[in-house]
């Protein structure tokens, strides 16, 4: 509840007050109490429990001076009202010279008044009672006036001394409206302000940290109920008092040259460790003061194993997309396209690829890129996990169920991936036994944990991948054949690297940038052309993986900025098959014999292939390339 005292002139102004009252739209919660001018002591307005006074003339002036903290809105007097003023009197006393007497922070033109009326105006301010009355006196006894314009402080005096030439000015409804308005538009800023101030204060006291300013003497402005916690503030207000009372260890609130104002500082507080931040307070440039957080180092401590346990449950997050398959291959812009039409699907999928090809990125992409992306991606590799522990971690268990269980029981794997993806990597490596179970899940879709009789249901898509052939596996009655059947609905065969050369290079320029922007100590590495060449000639058994662990290598080793052939080399050996050529490469390169290139260029698509598009294939430069048919 707002309570505004609205403070009349004279007992007149009441019903034009309510008048205008009722055409406007009042806030909620706000209550109007209005009292005569001559019935209120300003004197001790400071004492008053009003939220907000309206008021004019004189009674504002002195409310001002006395209400301390009181918001208080005048009501102001206009050309207009002082102009109707001086008719009136006019009228009632065939006026022709006027005094006006006003507070003195009220303006008019008096000339143009002079000429509408054709009368002579003298134009006296006053700023309290005692000057109010001196100049009645002095304009009553002069005799020089025919009457009075005033406001009701004067007309009060006037009314004393029996002096009945006194017209009162009395505000318009623009002046009361304004006066109104604005003590509305006052009550909505403080309640803004005030909702504001309780969102902030509520959002600093959910952070869970201690957070204190001070100015530049070093005096309290604010410390939260979890800094007064940690300092073991038990006073109620203790703003305003010096920040060392509560802190011994002045170097908190210091800042040594060379360290940065956002640097952490460890510090003993109160018994405790604690990570302690400063955050200067600056206004034009100049400091303030500053704000401090203070950090539990055992919170933080207990909040960095909280997440490293949250981190552990691998796989409920799929990060990778199609996007980040890097290659151009015609083999490999294949398989995902393949690939984004199976995720457009609700069927199982089969990956199957080598090690190192990326089976794992492509379930991830296929989830990404499915109708149930927004839902958890759980990654089991099942030739990690012991045969005794597998049922455990697909299914879950209930409490009791064996010899160490958790109290409480686990949710399985299946549960977890519910509405979402379950990728179950190197699959052949699952046990005979486990597998009817796997083949009862996808065809039933449903799961019972291990000691417990009920049936949970599952909506669950299983991407599963291998790195050999199932078929194989069923030959040698290490993999069931109906579950094959069940999981090879939709197959993807992943190309080997070996198979889709043409990719080194750009998977070489990725693994480049990615080093250059991350690595701290400012190096820029880059490959020669034949460093790249040398790459190409490799058989890549494991692949990307593989690929990828050389130039990691390779950026470890080098010194100079610049892979060569010779460091490729040396990083391959002993694998590496001096003067091998990659599949192709002879044949490509004798096609292009110095003498006939154009009559033997290979073939591409039904046309030539352009020096680019040989380059690329080559894995090579173009000036190589152009320096290589240049020697034969």
């Amino acid at each position: 509840m707002t309570r505004i005292l609205y403070i009349i002139p004279y007992i007149s102004n009441e019903q034009q007050f309510h008048r205008i009252l009722a055409t406007m739209q009042i806030p909620d919660q706000v209550h109007f109490e209005l009292v005569q001018a001559t019935e209120v002591d300003t004197s001790k307005a400071g004492t008053w429990d009003w939220d907000m006074v309206i008021a004019r003339g004189m009674t504002y002036d002195a409310i001002r001076r006395n209400a301390g903290n009181l918001e208080t809105i005048e009501i102001l007097v206009t050309g207009y009202d002082i102009l109707k003023a001086v008719k009136r009197c006019i009228d009632a006393f065939k006026a022709r010279r006027i005094a006006v007497v006003l507070t003195h922070n009220i303006y008019f033109d008096v000339a143009f008044i002079e000429n509408i009326f054709k009368i002579n105006i003298d134009f006296f301010q006053i700023r309290n009672e005692k000057e109010a009355a001196d100049i009645f006196q002095n304009i009553a006894t002069s005799g020089r006036y025919d009457g009075i314009v005033s406001g009701g402080t004067v007309a009060r005096i006037a009314a004393k001394a029996d002096y009945q030439s006194v017209t009162v000015v009395e505000n318009g409804d623009e002046g009361i409206k304004n006066a109104i308005n604005e003590a509305f538009a006052a009550i909505r800023a403080r309640r803004q302000e005030k909702s504001q101030n309780e969102l902030i204060n509520t959002m600093i006291e959910s952070i869970g940290d201690g957070m204190l300013a001070i100015d530049s003497n070093q005096r309290l402005l604010f410390i939260n109920d979890v800094g007064r916690r940690m300092l073991q503030i038990t006073e109620g207000r203790v703003q305003g008092r010096l920040i060392t009372e509560f802190i011994d260890d002045r170097s908190i609130l210091d800042l040594p040259k060379g360290r940065s104002a956002s640097d952490s500082m460890i510090r003993r507080i109160k018994g405790r460790m604690v990570v302690v931040k400063q955050l200067p307070i600056q206004v034009e440039g100049i400091k303030e003061g500053m704000v401090l957080t203070l950090q539990s180092v055992d919170r933080l401590q207990k909040t960095e194993i909280d997440i490293r346990q949250k981190l552990s449950q691998k796989g409920l997050v799929a990060k990778y997309h199609f996007d980040d398959i890097a290659g151009s291959s015609l083999v490999l812009k294949k398989a995902v396209e393949s690939a984004k039409r199976y995720a457009k699907t609700d069927h199982d999928i089969l990956i199957v690829g080598e090690t190192g090809t990326g089976k794992e990125l492509f379930a991830q992409s296929i989830h990404n890129h499915s109708n149930r992306r927004e839902q958890p991606f759980v990654a089991l590799n099942c030739a990690t996990i012991s045969e005794n522990l597998l049922e455990s971690e697909l299914f879950g268990y209930v409490e009791g169920a064996f010899t160490g269980a958790i109290k409480g029981g686990k949710s399985g794997l299946f549960e977890l991936a519910h509405k979402g993806t379950l990728f179950m990597d190197e699959i052949a490596e699952l046990p005979i036994a486990l597998q009817a179970k796997l083949l009862r899940v996808l065809q039933e879709k449903e799961i019972r944990k291990l000691g417990d009789d009920k049936i949970i249901p599952i909506d669950v898509r299983i991407i599963a991948a291998s790195n050999v052939s199932l078929r194989d596996q069923v030959e040698k009655g290490a993999f069931r054949e109906d579950l094959l059947y069940r999981l090879d609905i939709l197959s993807l065969l992943l190309p080997p690297l070996r198979e889709r050369r043409v990719d080194i290079a750009d998977l070489v320029a990725i693994f480049t940038g990615t080093f250059n922007q991350e690595n701290r100590e400012g190096r820029h590495i880059d490959f020669e052309d034949e460093a790249i060449e040398a790459l190409n000639r490799q058989e890549w058994k494991g692949n990307i993986r593989e690929l990828r662990n050389i130039c990691d290598r390779l950026f470890v080793l080098n010194s100079t900025g610049i892979i060569t052939k010779e460091e490729v080399l040396e990083a391959l050996r002993p694998d590496y098959r001096l003067g091998a050529q990659p599949e192709g490469l002879d044949r490509i390169m004798a096609a292009q014999g110095s003498k006939t290139r154009d009559a033997s260029v290979p073939m591409i698509d039904g046309r030539k292939m352009t020096r680019d598009e040989l380059a690329r294939a080559l894995g090579i430069s173009r000036t190589t390339l152009w320096r290589r048919m240049k020697n034969e």
